[in-house]
């Protein structure tokens, strides 16, 4: 008996003795299996990388081979691997609604009555296409073409010129551009405050034109003094300014900028304070314009000898474009201020017109044509206008208010009451904007700011809303 106990003791030590060995080896074996699964997802990895690494090598090559590089940086581009010549494509599209309303009498009716008018139609005001950059670094360039809706939906050259800078103080520009006189003229239609440029800067706006110009930039201790002078072929009419004509008696065209309290002419490329300047920075700028258009001073006649100035109508009832002959002086001064998120430009004009015999080409209230001549006749004009923007959410939300004035040889004060709101959904590369607008007396029509809309010597009320996207 005894010798049975013993013998199912040892059997039963053997049978545990293989159960251990059987589950030390499935751990093994487990552990194995772990480790092999761990081995092929490194191999996995490490062939996506070498892989990875090989189709980098092989664009980088065919990029070195080809010397270009394209890409997208604030707009598209194409340039050399050494960065000496680029070219930027860049476009903006400007969709609108406008609301528009004539008081005080408004259009004439088949009777010949006056009634009251008003209107609504959506329009694309700007559908741009940009190309610019540089060739040789120091050689820039530009050509924009523009399709405006209520411009007869034709494409137009609006920017075409080279500008090559020999050093910091000293370049020249040569080509078509926006003759640089006042700030809000010069600012691009991508960054302004408001809907628009405001009444007085279309009255005083001298359009576009073909010539050359010096610039730079002089070292004034702890800011810098930036200047454009030049001569052009005269005041080119390009969207329904009051300066318009031309003949071949070059006009100059100056203006100068001054940066203050540690800024620089960048800070105030946009109107708004989109860069929410911690410390307060400020501009003060200038700028003065003469012409002499006179037929006898060249071999053309007709009305390419004149400029158009604005004046009173014959009646005196109210204020119109004339065409005349004479000698042009204006002259103009701004000062711009930024600090957290609020932004102010305050701006002022003056323009002189000495007029030789000439035949006044005015318009009546509905835009027919009137006529009469002076002789030695002189009109001087005043306009000024303050617009002043504050960030509710910052870089986000913005309010904005603006006023300007027109006074047209004395003739009395026409204002110009704006408010309205900003929000820009990516910057200004995508920003919805509206506001409310009221003219009490239109001195002048422009299809950009929808003044086309109006009646002149008439009020005008306009509520606009607007949606910007640009690259």
């Amino acid at each position: 008996m005894k010798k049975m106990m013993t013998m199912f003791m040892a059997a039963s030590l053997g049978f545990a003795a293989n159960a251990v060995a059987e589950d030390s080896l499935q751990q093994k074996v487990d552990t194995l299996e772990q480790e092999v699964a761990s081995l092929k997802a490194q191999m996995s990895q490490r062939n996506a990388e070498l892989m990875a690494e090989l189709v980098s090598r092989e664009q980088t090559t065919q990029a070195a081979d080809s010397g270009l590089t394209a890409g997208y940086d604030k707009n598209f581009f194409i340039k050399s691997s050494d960065d000496e010549f680029r070219l930027n494509i860049g476009g903006r599209l400007q969709f609108r609604h406008t609301y528009s309303q004539v008081s005080h009498g408004g259009y004439q009716n088949e009777d010949g009555d006056n009634v009251s008018t008003d209107g609504s139609r959506f329009e694309l005001e700007r559908g741009r296409v940009i190309f610019s950059g540089h060739a040789m670094k120091n050689l820039k360039y530009q050509v924009q073409l523009d399709v405006d809706s209520d411009g007869s939906n034709a494409v137009r050259l609006y920017n075409a010129y080279a500008a090559y800078s020999f050093m910091p103080e000293f370049g020249v520009k040569a080509g078509f551009d926006v003759l640089a006189y006042g700030k809000q003229r010069i600012c691009s239609s991508g960054k302004f405050m408001g809907m628009e440029r405001m009444m007085v800067t279309n009255v005083f706006d001298l359009g576009r034109s073909t010539g050359v110009e010096a610039f730079g930039t002089l070292d004034m201790g702890d800011a810098k003094l930036g200047y454009r002078a030049g001569l052009f072929n005269g005041l080119k009419d390009d969207n329904d300014t009051t300066t318009a004509g031309s003949d071949n008696n070059p006009i100059f065209v100056g203006r100068i900028e001054l940066p203050l309290m540690g800024a620089t002419a960048k800070d105030f490329s946009n109107e708004s304070d989109l860069a929410f300047h911690e410390n307060p920075v400020m501009m003060i700028g200038a700028g003065y314009v003469y012409a002499n258009e006179r037929s006898e001073n060249n071999n053309y006649s007709g009305e390419d000898d004149n400029f158009a100035v604005l004046a009173p109508t014959i009646d005196g009832a109210y204020t119109s474009i004339s065409r005349a002959q004479g000698e042009f002086n204006m002259f103009s001064a701004d000062v711009s201020f930024k600090c957290n998120g609020f932004s102010t430009t305050v701006e002022g004009f003056y323009q002189s017109s000495s007029l030789t015999d000439a035949t006044l080409a005015q318009e009546d209230a509905n835009g027919d044509p009137l006529s009469d001549t002076v002789d030695g006749d002189e009109f001087e004009n005043l306009g000024w206008y303050a617009q002043a923007g504050q960030f509710i959410v910052p870089e986000k939300f913005e309010l904005f208010a603006r006023m300007g004035g027109v006074d047209v040889d004395n003739a009395g004060e026409m204002y110009e009451y704006s408010a309205g709101w900003n929000y820009f959904i990516n910057g200004q590369d995508l920003k919805l904007t509206m506001d409310i607008t009221y003219i009490d007396e239109l001195v002048s029509r422009s299809n950009s700011a929808n003044y086309d809309m109006g009646v002149l010597g008439e009020s005008l009320f306009l509520v606009r809303s607007q949606l910007q996207f640009q690259f």
